[in-house]
């Protein structure tokens, strides 16, 4: 059994920068950039200098200046100091005892590095012409696999290593082996994909900086640095910067000896390296390293000027779906017949297998979609989860375990949100596309036991190929497609938005009507009333002339009711207009105390000797006071009139509290309401007990509608077993 429980995520935060210590190709002497104090020395100085740490440390840089002139020779050390206090770094090949020194010196923080390497006897060919002819050949070729397989055989040719590949990082940081060039004795690399965990992210965070690096030998023992502060030094930017013992165990387990790597940058985003091996140590001059690049430089903007040009072939297919129905859109077709436009698809907006889209409770499908169960898993799953508005996946199944049963349609979506409130949304999807990957090694066993069966922080051993079969996984989202969708979101939203301007416009016009409305009832109502006054006068005089006979006094008596009529019509037509335009004032209400006011104005106005009206508990709400008496005042009010010819006429009033709502009833033993008439009775000027005994306008009950609706309150009728009516209000509390 083994012996530890080992957790690799200190492998992905281990502080490769300051490794507190350097390779042996090369020693480093560090000062404080204010002072030209040492405060930094590698041990190994004393193998090429024949100086020890401990006279540097602590003096000023000019005491290595003198300490390297003392066999006659001529040290540019401060001018180059002087020099690289202008952000440039600095290089020059200087001589001590013989040796001859490669030194590279650059400032980083408030430190000024010194950086020496033994220079190697120069080689006769010019190697910048050199690179120069290939990066010319190079140049000329037109395709993206071309390119590569000529880099790497050009790379191969500079710097004479055993293998060079290019390995481009993939969208989940794992790699794969896209191109190489080997000595024909090796077994090939190619199409191999590696593990994220094999380059972890603060390593490739490094390759951005340091878009060249040198591991010269791999069994070579590093040189300490030695200070006397109690803090590491950072190394992000130097060459000479020793290894994670991971990475050189790495490498040993792989059987290589020396490394050497090119950082491929495409839009600023490490796209992948050229990583070179060698079975063998071998060292790199730094002349050879900034030609190599400058040869990674040129080949980084080729990839990213080719796959721009691959692309933008592809996405001609997709922008053609995109343009007619953004077009469409924009010629306010409405978004439901742009997207249901019988010459296009909106699902090839981008490459997708279906789309759907949800909006204002309309439902659009296009292509090979999940059921609208599934569906509406997807959504309910978006709106609870996802904060960002766009979000995409090529493994659905990760997130929603149910999706492994439509893998088929929906192994991949690309959702955008259009309202996350009301579940509006884009959604499109990429069906399952099963792949077989060749990998160096079992990637899901990135550890393996030593010899003692005991595992420990330690790379993987075995890199021999293992086959794995990828399901429940889409197609990737490219970022282009990513993009498109955004904009089409964008440009839905944008249509959204004018219809949106359009309707607060017709609600401010609505708003001039209704004033232009209440100035019109008020100017009828007034006008209308100062002539009936007059008629009523005059029709009350002639029911007084006792020259008419009965019959004329009759006629008049029935022009005096009807001006009553007329002006109770008028008033409550002028009620109903002004609902409308009322603001609410809520506060809760004392029921008992506001039912208790009506019933006192009920008993009086009917002088009804057997009525019976009941008042019973009473639950207090929240509203307008005004409005909610109108509402009660009302109901009490038909309540009463329809019921009065009853033995006795008896109306019972009464509340009911709940947790979320509070229910009101009104209930009479009258002449009821049919049921096919409930909807009708809330209607302007509707009156479906047409009779002589009861008057009305058919006004009342509007304006308890309207009223309500202004609350979020709704109202219904009942008609009970034993005959009469009830009227239902249901108040939701303010809280819920």
């Amino acid at each position: 059994m083994p012996k530890v429980r080992i957790d690799l995520s200190n492998c992905a935060t281990e502080p490769i920068h300051i490794p507190g210590a350097v390779q042996t190709c090369g020693f480093l002497v560090v000062a404080q950039s204010s002072s030209n104090i040492i405060t930094y020395v590698s041990s190994n100085i004393l193998d090429h200098l024949n100086i020890a740490a401990g006279e540097l440390l602590g003096r000023g840089l000019n005491t290595l200046e003198k300490y390297l002139s003392r066999d006659g020779s001529d040290s540019p050390l401060m001018t180059l100091v002087e020099a690289a206090r202008k952000n440039e770094t600095q290089t020059r090949a200087i001589s001590f005892n013989g040796k001859s020194l490669d030194l590279s010196l650059y400032i980083h923080q408030e430190y000024i590095y010194l950086e020496f390497e033994l220079l190697e006897e120069q080689n006769s060919i010019d190697i910048h012409n050199e690179v120069g002819k290939d990066i010319s050949f190079i140049l000329a070729v037109d395709n993206l696999p071309d390119i590569l397989n000529y880099s790497v055989e050009k790379v191969k040719g500079i710097i004479g290593f055993d293998r060079v590949m290019i390995y481009q990082f993939l969208e989940d940081a794992h790699g794969k082996v896209i191109a190489e060039a080997k000595e024909e004795d090796l077994d090939p690399f190619l199409h191999l994909h590696y593990p994220a965990s094999d380059i972890p992210e603060q390593a490739r965070n490094l390759y951005k900086i340091n878009k060249v690096r040198l591991i010269a030998d791999v069994n070579s023992s590093v040189s300490a640095i030695l200070s006397f502060l109690n803090e590491p030094i950072d190394l992000t930017y130097s060459s000479i910067r020793s290894v994670s013992p991971m990475h050189i165990q790495y490498l040993k387990n792989m059987g290589v000896a020396s490394s050497f790597s090119i950082s491929l940058i495409c839009k600023g985003k490490l796209w992948g390296l050229i990583a070179c091996h060698n079975y063998t140590a071998k060292h790199i001059s730094r002349k050879i390293r900034e030609a190599a690049l400058l040869f990674g430089q040129v080949v980084s903007s080729l990839i990213e000027f080719k796959e721009e040009e691959i692309a933008n072939i592809e996405q001609k297919k997709y922008k053609a779906e995109f343009d007619h129905i953004v077009s469409k859109l924009r010629r306010e077709e409405g978004i439901l017949q742009a997207v249901l436009s019988s010459s296009g698809s909106f699902k090839n907006i981008v490459r997708a297998g279906g789309a759907y889209l949800v909006y204002e409770g309309n439902v659009v499908k296009d292509g090979n979609v999940p059921s609208d169960e599934q569906i509406s898993g997807i959504i309910n799953w978006l709106a609870k989860t996802q904060v960002d508005p766009v979000f995409y996946t090529t493994k659905l199944s990760e997130f929603i375990p149910e999706a492994k049963e439509y893998v088929d349609v929906a192994s991949g979506i690309l959702a955008c949100a259009l309202s996350k409130e009301l579940k509006e949304y884009i959604i499109w999807f990429k069906p399952e596309y099963v792949q077989s990957i060749a990998w160096a090694g079992n990637p899901d066993k990135p550890v393996e036991p030593g010899p003692d069966g005991e595992f420990s922080i330690s790379p993987r051993r075995s890199f021999e190929e293992f086959k794995k079969i990828l399901k429940e996984t889409s197609e990737a989202w490219t970022v282009y497609e990513q993009n498109k969708a955004v904009r089409f979101k964008e440009e839905l939203l944008y249509v959204i938005n004018k219809k949106a301007s359009e309707v607060r416009i017709l609600n401010e016009r609505l708003k001039e009507a209704y004033q232009e409305l209440e100035m019109f009832s008020s100017t009828i109502s007034h006008d209308l009333k100062t002539p009936l006054t007059v008629i009523k006068g005059y029709a009350q005089l002639l029911e007084r002339n006792k020259s008419l006979n009965e019959d004329g006094r009759g006629f008049a008596a029935r022009i005096s009711v009807g001006i009553t009529r007329m002006n109770t019509l008028i008033a409550e037509v002028l009620d109903y207009s002004r609902v409308g335009r009322s603001e609410t004032q809520f506060q809760l209400i004392n029921m008992n105390e506001l039912l208790g006011a009506i019933k006192k104005e009920i008993v009086l106005a009917f002088r009804h000797p057997d009525l019976i009206l009941n008042v019973n508990q009473t639950p207090d709400i929240h509203g307008d006071r005004t409005m909610l008496y109108q509402v009660f005042a009302n109901l009490i009010n038909n309540a009463v009139k329809y019921s009065r010819l009853s033995n006795p006429p008896t109306v019972t009033v009464e509340g009911f509290g709940g947790e979320f709502e509070t229910l009101y009833r009104v209930q009479d033993n009258g002449i009821g309401i049919d049921t096919g008439d409930h909807s009708k009775v809330f209607e302007l000027f509707k009156r479906v007990n047409v009779s002589s005994n009861y008057e009305g306008t058919g006004v009342g009950l509007a304006i308890v509608k309207r009223i309500l609706e202004k609350h979020n309150a709704s109202i219904w009728i009942e008609n009970p077993e034993e005959g009469g009516t009830i009227f239902w209000i249901n108040f939701r509390k303010l809280s819920h």
